[in-house]
């Protein structure tokens, strides 16, 4: 018997349905916006192999992907092409994905339930890590780090404040920084300190991206790397991002190194080393996870 066009397999309804990408799929059914000028609305797609091979009437869509497709009816959502992160610093990024959230924490009590939660959970992590604190939620605005230490006394704790220019540690942390009395101040930072000269726990501008961040990097390990980008790549496709300029080529280099079917293959997107003059590689993709880390330009001493 001869299959007909219209017999096609139809999954379901909802955007949410996975189909098998083995197979062609097109997608209708809900307002597909492609940003194309010439044709900015259509009635479907057609997917292959992860990519986008057609867009346009529902009819010419299935004849593009054959007898052998798959259907998804939308269900009517909105459907736009991917957003484009286009600064980004994509480690740094995961980890603060990673750490505990403290943006909407009120006041210093429900900073340190969440720590305290934190190192509950995690009793064996070498340190708690944090991220957002509002300075606001800290008394007087100044961050000490007796606070942190009522709290978690036996190991080191890092919070980047939500500005990310600055960096509230406990005492732990700047024992194992090597911060004391003694330790000068950086060009362009300040460590903060008491009448005696004691550092208090905070650490701005290039006191904490001179002294804390090569410190961290320096004991985080390839797993630890490989749960940041994890939790990045989630959160990103998650909300629609699936293309990201990633900032420091030096970072691009490193996930470059990275095994490509890390995170189970796919494709979904790009991570562009663009720093000019220090960026440059030519050809190859490197999957990982719904994101494809694509090489691009030309090494160069301009």
């Amino acid at each position: 018997m001869t299959r007909r066009p219209e017999d096609a397999e139809v999954i379901s309804e909802g955007a949410t349905v996975e189909a098998n990408r083995s197979r062609p799929v097109v997608y209708h059914g809900g307002r597909i916006f492609t940003a194309d000028p010439a044709a900015p609305w259509v009635e479907a797609l057609t997917v292959d192999g992860g990519l986008i091979t057609f867009a346009g009437d529902l009819s010419a869509a299935r004849d593009a992907a054959g007898l052998t497709r798959q259907e998804v009816d939308l269900g009517g959502p909105l459907t736009v092409p991917g957003f484009v992160d286009g600064h980004t610093h994509l480690l740094m990024a995961g980890e603060a994905q990673l750490g505990v959230p403290l943006t909407d924490a009120a006041d210093l009590p429900e900073i340190q339930q969440r720590l305290a939660i934190r190192a509950k959970e995690q009793p064996d992590a070498p340190r708690v890590m944090g991220r957002g604190w509002l300075f606001s939620a800290v008394p007087g605005g100044l961050p000490a780090k007796e606070m942190l230490d009522e709290v978690v006394p036996d190991r080191p704790v890092y919070l980047d404040a939500n500005d990310y220019h600055s960096c509230w540690v406990n005492s732990a942390a700047l024992a194992e920084l090597g911060v004391t009395a003694s330790t000068p101040d950086p060009i362009g930072g300040r460590i903060a300190r008491d009448d005696d000269g004691n550092a208090t726990g905070f650490l701005e501008e290039t006191a904490a991206s001179s002294i804390v961040w090569p410190f961290l990097d320096s004991v985080a390990t390839d797993g630890d790397r490989d749960r940041a980008l994890a939790a990045i790549t989630s959160a990103y496709t998650s909300s629609g991002v699936t293309t990201v300029v990633e900032c420091f080529a030096t970072v691009a280099l490193a996930l470059l190194n990275f095994k490509s079917n890390q995170f189970g293959g796919g494709a979904g997107g790009y991570l562009i080393p663009t720093v000019p003059g220090v960026a440059g590689f030519t050809g190859g993709q490197l999957n990982y996870g719904p994101l494809i880390l694509t090489r691009t330009g030309k090494f160069t001493d301009d």
